[in-house]
């Protein structure tokens, strides 16, 4: 039992850490693992602004610790199920991917209260988005040629409602 983050990463019998605290939280909480030693595991979005993303990394590669993002809808059972068609060849060659996403918006969608929060969440594509983006890129397994987004504010879609 550990009374304090800074105890825990004193630890020597702790080889990995898993980052899975409020998304403000995690670039602190990396950087301090990393400059104790430890293996990270990141849950995402690692850091809501660049600079921290980038300082993370600095600290990571500095330290000389792996580090992951966790994207666990990789393993749901429709991802699977389509990385094995994939696989298997039963799309034929696939030269061309995209993908939608729609994230529910409104008082009538429970959310996460560090998901309603810019401060807290970043954006859709950050907290939810980011795992459509992350299965296309990894179903095709290529190099990105484009990207193209759209968006629409809460706003807007309430009144229309």
């Amino acid at each position: 039992m550990y009374t304090s983050y800074e105890e825990m990463l004193r630890d020597p019998s702790l080889d990995v850490i898993d980052i899975c605290t409020p998304h403000p939280q995690h670039p602190a909480q990396a950087i301090a693992a990393a400059g104790a030693g430890k293996h990270l595991i990141i849950e995402k979005p690692i850091a809501i602004a660049w600079a921290d993303a980038v300082d993370m990394r600095r600290a990571i590669r500095k330290a000389g610790v792996q580090a992951c993002v966790c994207f666990e809808v990789r393993f749901s059972r429709q991802a699977m199920a389509i990385r094995a068609a994939i696989e298997k060849g039963l799309l034929g060659a696939i030269h061309y991917g995209e993908i939608d996403y729609f994230h529910g918006i409104g008082p009538w969608y429970g959310q996460y209260q560090w998901n309603v929060k810019k401060d807290m969440g970043g954006s859709s594509l950050l907290t939810a988005g980011c795992h459509a983006l992350d299965l296309l890129l990894d179903f095709l397994r290529g190099r990105v040629a484009e990207v193209t987004s759209y968006h629409a504010f809460a706003e807007r879609v309430l009144r229309a409602v």
